[in-house]
């Protein structure tokens, strides 16, 4: 065959079906950059001062309640303290609509205390992916001596351990010595050299600086996934402010860092074979998974194909991405990636598992687990705010644009239907092609 041919078969101009992929300059970006509103801000560093862990998300947990209940909207604690709060319109909703609900988790890596050993040792144990290496000689901050949970907030969760505190004073201490690993090979207990004594069940976080926001990011001690459940903050005030014509469920999980507990306890009380009542029917996790050379801050929110574990329904990974061109069409400080996140595993795997069906959303963390790998130091996460702010409107937009359906994929089949018939002659003269194309 000549060399010619083949510059003359494509002459036909054939087309990919799928848009090209985006690459932002520097100007692109400043252009693009969404700012948003002041509320959104303070909703988020509010949050992001809160400390967390698994099993210990009751400071989180009790902001989001009041939040929720100061608008109005239905909220509801399940039995493994998952958090569930409902905006629900005044007109009654279309009769076989697919329910939504979007998923976050509130804890974050780090430590929770579990006896005095003596006056100045304490014994804590640790949840979490870290390096082991940095984990001995890390500065810990913890949060002791608060109000019970159960006094503070008594209908939030009846019957609250004490060890479940709201505030406290904080002890600060020195990692300097690792107990033990869990199954997975993951550093679970640790003895800490504190400053003074530390109640059982208090939380403890890598001493940190508190969040701030600049150089156009949130920075904080635990933005995964606290930034994730305030972006769904965000998400249910823009629905009541706006009177939105559609229902929606915020569903924020505990203990998320350790194995998911939150999530298989949901699922196993509404998709499992002895579910007690049904859930929603399609579930969006909401993260911030770790940055990744493609899929970098500051080119916008994360469509997420899948994690490390699986890839998610296409069905709803297609749909996500469509409200997404939808806004890129009408405004251009919006944009999105459609990427795969395989830096880690997301709650959308174990709704994936007890579904059949989920989807995932992300913004790209810095830091991941508050591990600089560059420096090689226990440092703050961040995340871009304008990926922040256009994962909110991205959310609204699903929320809104509620067309998913078995014929998600109708406008690539039409495509595929109409380039087959427009090109039939190439399967019966393709001799003719070259000379055709000329």
């Amino acid at each position: 065959m000549s060399d010619s041919h083949p510059r003359k078969l494509n002459r036909l101009r054939t087309r990919d079906f799928r848009p090209g992929e985006t690459v932002l300059t520097t100007a692109d970006r400043r252009r693009r950059t969404f700012h948003p509103p002041t509320r959104w801000i303070k909703h988020a560093l509010e949050m992001l001062r809160l400390p967390t862990s698994s099993f210990h998300e009751q400071n989180v947990l009790l902001w989001v309640w009041r939040f929720a209940r100061n608008r109005g909207l239905d909220a509801r604690v399940d039995a493994a303290g998952n958090l569930i709060v409902d905006y629900v319109p005044r007109q009654t909703p279309v009769v076989g609509e697919k329910r939504l609900a979007f998923a976050a988790h509130l804890d974050h890596t780090g430590f929770w205390a579990v006896a005095m050993r003596d006056e100045t040792t304490l014994e804590a144990h640790w949840m979490g992916r870290f390096p082991e290496e940095l984990i001995v000689g890390g500065e810990v901050l913890f949060w002791t001596g608060g109000k019970p949970l159960s006094e503070v907030e008594p209908e939030l969760m009846p019957g609250a351990p004490e060890s479940l505190r709201i505030g406290g004073r904080k002890v600060r201490g020195v990692v300097k010595e690792i107990l033990g690993f869990n199954e997975e090979g993951d550093v679970s207990g640790v003895l800490i050299d504190v400053e003074e004594r530390v109640l059982p069940g208090s939380i403890g976080m890598w001493d940190l600086p508190d969040a701030e926001q600049h150089d156009g990011r949130f920075h904080a001690r635990a933005i995964d996934d606290v930034a994730g459940a305030a972006a769904m903050v965000c998400l249910l005030d823009e629905m009541v402010r706006d009177e939105a014509p559609v229902p929606v469920t915020c569903l924020f999980t505990r203990a998320e860092e350790g194995g998911f507990f939150g999530a298989i306890q949901y699922c196993q009380e509404h998709y499992g074979p002895e579910a007690t009542s049904k859930g929603p029917d399609l579930i969006i996790s909401v993260e911030c998974s770790k940055a990744l050379p493609h899929a970098p801050q500051g080119d916008g929110p994360i469509v997420r194909v899948g994690d490390r574990h699986v890839m998610f329904e296409p069905e709803l990974t297609v749909w996500a991405a469509r409200c997404g061109r939808v806004l890129e069409s009408k405004d251009s400080t919006f944009t999105f990636q459609r990427k795969l996140m395989d830096g880690g595993t997301c709650e959308s795997s174990v709704f994936q598992a007890y579904m059949g069906k989920s989807g995932a959303l992300c913004v790209a963390l810095g830091n991941y687990h508050n591990h600089n790998s560059d420096e090689g130091t226990i440092d703050r996460e961040h995340i871009d705010i304008s990926d922040w702010g256009n994962l909110v409107r991205l959310m609204r937009a699903m929320a809104e644009m509620r067309d998913v359906s078995d014929s998600i994929f109708g406008d690539f089949k039409d495509w595929c239907q109409k380039w087959s018939d427009k090109h039939q002659h190439l399967y019966e003269d393709p001799a003719g092609v070259a000379e055709g194309a000329s």
